[in-house]
């Protein structure tokens, strides 16, 4: 649907520990300790510690076998992003590769701002690819 942010604005996700991904049948939740979450309507691929490359497609009835649960309570240590790619390099040494693809459908969101007992999400914010 669009471009990813520029780097910066995307620096939040740095440190996040990812604590819970979500199989839906059109999509995949990766929720973070701190409330944040990516929602991932497009396929993405998923790099291992070794570098090797598999792609998910959102849509469970032609998913393989899946091999990102090792992400689970991993800590997103850097961020590269391209127009349309976004990559999550974890501690682990493995990786998500987001991608947005231009038309008229999300590919994704980003949910962030603050969680606290005070806010209760008041100030959420959204960013769609």
């Amino acid at each position: 649907m669009h471009p990813f942010p520029p780097a910066d604005e995307l620096s939040f996700l740095v440190g996040e520990e990812l604590t819970q991904i979500i199989l839906n049948p059109f999509g995949i939740t990766f929720n973070f300790a701190s409330g944040r979450a990516i929602v991932c309507d497009e396929a993405f691929d998923f790099v291992d510690g070794a570098g090797a490359s598999s792609n998910y497609p959102c849509c469970a009835a032609e998913a393989p076998p899946i091999r990102f649960y090792s992400l689970l309570q991993s800590t997103v240590v850097a961020l590269a992003r391209e127009e349309l790619r976004l990559m999550l390099r974890f501690d682990s040494g493995m990786a998500i590769v987001f991608h947005s693809v231009l038309g008229p459908y999300e590919s994704g969101q980003i949910h962030f701002g603050r969680f606290d007992d005070e806010d209760r999400g008041k100030t959420l914010k959204l960013i769609v690819f």
